[in-house]
C-alpha cells in the first residue's frame, strides 16, 4: 500500500531468484515467474491498477493476522512473503504495541492524505496462527486488537467491526469451523456477514441484497429437462426479475447469460 500511495515500486533488491523463478518479498507468489522483467510488469500493473481503483474507492477494510513478522538477516527489512527462501534468511520477530501503533498511525495519515473523505475499517483476523504456537497466537492477536483500539478511539475516520470476538466468543463451537478446526465454515461466514450486513447496509442496500440472494438461487437452477416449457417460463421470469434488479445494480453479465440460453432453447422461426 505505501508502494500505491507513494507511487513507486519495489526496490531491486527485493527481487529474489530461487532454482530459477524469480519473485519479491514484497508480493504474493502469484507474481512470481521464470522471467524477471515479466515479474517487474506484472507487479507495476497491478500497482498502478490499485491506485486507480483506490483513488476512486469510499472505504477500504483493512484485516490484521499477527503480529510475528520475518527481517531479512541481510537488510533487516520485515518481508511479506519468504518464497521458500532458506530459514537462515530471516529472523523472526514479536512485533511491540508501539511498533504496530506507529505502523498503522504512519500508513493512516499517509492514505488519507491520499484520499481524504475514505472511511477505513479494520477487522482482526479470526483465524489462528498455531504455527507460533496457541500461547504465541494470543499475545499476537491482543497486540493488534490493542493497537486497533487506540488507533479508533482517536480518529473518527476509523471504525472496527467486529469479526474477531463474534466468531471466538459467540461462535465458539467447533461446529462452526471447517476440518482444519481453524478457519470459519460456510455457516460462520454466513452469520458474520448478516452481522456485517446489519450494522453497515441501509435498508435499500439490504433491500437489493434479498432481492438478489432469491435470483442467484434462481440462476444456479439446475432442471430435469432443459427443453419444456416449464423451464423455458422460468428462464423468463428470471429475466423480468434481473431486468428490474438492473435499474439498481450491473446484472448485465447475468442477463446476457439468460438471453442467450433462452435464444438456444427457442426453435428457430
Amino acid at each position: 500500500m505505501d508502494y500505491v500511495i507513494n507511487n513507486e515500486l519495489p526496490d531491486e533488491n527485493s527481487f529474489i531468484e530461487n532454482d530459477g523463478l524469480i519473485s519479491n518479498y514484497h508480493f504474493h507468489s502469484s507474481f512470481s515467474n521464470l522471467d524477471y522483467d515479466l515479474v517487474k510488469k506484472n507487479i507495476a500493473e497491478a500497482l498502478l491498477s490499485t491506485r486507480l481503483f483506490l483513488q476512486s474507492s469510499n472505504y477500504l477494510f483493512i484485516t490484521l493476522g499477527t503480529a510475528w513478522v520475518y527481517n531479512r538477516t541481510d537488510t533487516n527489512v520485515v518481508v511479506s512473503n519468504c518464497h521458500k527462501m532458506p530459514a537462515n534468511n530471516f529472523s523472526k520477530k514479536l512485533l511491540s504495541l508501539e511498533e504496530i501503533s506507529e505502523a498503522l498511525q504512519t500508513f493512516i495519515t499517509r492514505i488519507l492524505h491520499f484520499r481524504k473523505d475514505l472511511k477505513i475499517i479494520f477487522t482482526l483476523s479470526p483465524v489462528r496462527h498455531i504455527k507460533d504456537t496457541l500461547e504465541g497466537n494470543m499475545i499476537s492477536k491482543s497486540l493488534l486488537r490493542t493497537a486497533i483500539h487506540n488507533l479508533v478511539v482517536s480518529n473518527q475516520e476509523l471504525d472496527y467491526f467486529p469479526a474477531y470476538e463474534i466468531m471466538i466468543d459467540d461462535l465458539r463451537d467447533y461446529r462452526f469451523y471447517e476440518k482444519d478446526m481453524l478457519h470459519p465454515n460456510d455457516q460462520a461466514q454466513q452469520y458474520l456477514w448478516q452481522k456485517f450486513s446489519d450494522r453497515y447496509f441501509d435498508h435499500n442496500t439490504l433491500s437489493i441484497l434479498s432481492e438478489w440472494r432469491g435470483i442467484k438461487k434462481s440462476l444456479s437452477h439446475r432442471p430435469a429437462n432443459i427443453n419444456s416449457s416449464h423451464y423455458l417460463t422460468f428462464l423468463n421470469q428470471t429475466l423480468e426479475r434481473l431486468v428490474t434488479l438492473n435499474k439498481k445494480i450491473n446484472v448485465n453479465q447475468e442477463i446476457d447469460k439468460i438471453k442467450e440460453d433462452l435464444r438456444l432453447l427457442s426453435p428457430p422461426a
